[in-house]
């Protein structure tokens, strides 16, 4: 198996169940996601970006210099 078949079993991902008013956030440089089916002409969906000053792109929590 691969690494993204494993790390994709159900017991390792969140699905979240939208409600009005819902916000979630994540962070791109530490999660793999990906978009399910979503129903754009029934319902409105809103994005905003945000990119926050500071430490340069991180691989993972042990790349940092030593």
């Amino acid at each position: 198996a691969t690494l993204v078949a494993h790390l994709s079993q159900p017991a390792f991902c969140y699905f979240h169940r939208w409600r009005q008013g819902d916000l979630v956030i994540w962070d791109n440089r530490t999660v793999l996601h990906k978009a399910e089916h979503y129903d754009m002409a029934r319902y409105r969906r809103v994005f905003r970006r945000t990119t926050l000053a500071g430490a340069g792109p991180v691989v993972g929590p042990f790349s940092a210099p030593t």
